[in-house]
């Protein structure tokens, strides 16, 4: 779970004026990671996930065709040959 930068920053004044990390109920890993950091902004782990699809083309798609339904928006990406949808699947939403 990631925490405010706000709640962070309490955690971080309390144990400096002598209080423990405990108080907070948090694990003392985390509470020494963040007396250890000269920022205390959420970093992020690992590689950004790949996406299926290009998000401003699929905003650019849903304002072209605001009432278009799943079905037409997966046979409009062609998802339905990458993803295994076959015709029973498509149907039985009809």
């Amino acid at each position: 779970m990631t925490y405010s930068v706000d709640f962070r920053k309490k955690v971080v004044v309390f144990v400096h004026s002598g209080g423990s990390g405990a108080a907070f109920r948090h694990q003392s890993w985390c509470v020494r990671d963040w007396l250890a950091r000269k920022d205390l902004a959420p970093q992020q782990k690992g590689v950004p996930r790949q996406r299926k699809l290009d998000k401003e083309a699929l905003r650019a798609h849903v304002r072209e065709n605001p009432d278009a339904i799943l079905r037409e928006r997966a046979a409009f990406w062609r998802l339905r040959q990458q993803y295994g949808l076959g015709n029973a699947e498509l149907e039985a939403d009809a």
